[in-house]
């Protein structure tokens, strides 16, 4: 984090260290997306980036009852064309 607010200061970006503190989370969450991705690749930083999203972890959750309502839409529709 250190590397991190000299580089902000270095780049003459104000910040306070309730700014910092308030968004510790969100700020290694990217430094490391943006590492891997250096190192690694797009598609390997893209991996990083979703395991720390918030929002695809949820989404994530509804998967199986996702899945569930497809295959209940094909019997339904193999049902039909029976018809």
């Amino acid at each position: 984090m250190q590397q991190f607010k000299d580089f902000l200061h270095a780049n003459s970006v104000e910040y306070t260290d309730a700014d910092i503190a308030a968004n510790q989370e969100w700020i290694k969450a990217n430094i490391k997306t943006e590492l891997f991705t250096s190192q690694f690749g797009q598609l390997d930083g893209l991996k990083v980036r979703a395991e720390s999203d918030p929002e695809i972890n949820k989404a994530v959750t509804y998967l199986p009852e996702a899945l569930a309502l497809v295959d209940r839409g094909k019997g339904q529709q193999n049902t039909a064309s029976l018809h």
